[in-house]
């Protein structure tokens, strides 16, 4: 079973609470497969080109994104996970 991320627009702000969610539980995502949903979020909301690096120094591992492109502007230098 995997877990699914689905950040929300201001991505910063989203971060944050994310970093405070991995605080009071920092074992939460240890070794568990996670998605990206960004079906909440548009192409060129700010802070989305850094969104899976971001993710990647918290420790979680992507499995699959969802409900985006890998043709949008922001997201072209992600290392999109294989289709599923």
């Amino acid at each position: 079973m995997a877990l699914v991320l689905s950040p929300e627009p201001m991505i910063a702000d989203w971060l944050t609470a994310l970093d405070a969610q991995i605080a009071r539980s920092s074992a939460f995502f240890a070794g568990k497969p996670v998605i990206l949903d960004l079906g909440l979020l548009a192409a060129d909301d700010e802070g989305l080109d850094g969104l899976v690096p971001a993710l990647t120094e918290r420790g979680i591992r992507l499995i699959a994104i969802e409900g985006g492109s890998p043709d949008w502007e922001a997201t072209r230098g992600w290392d999109w996970p294989d289709a599923l």
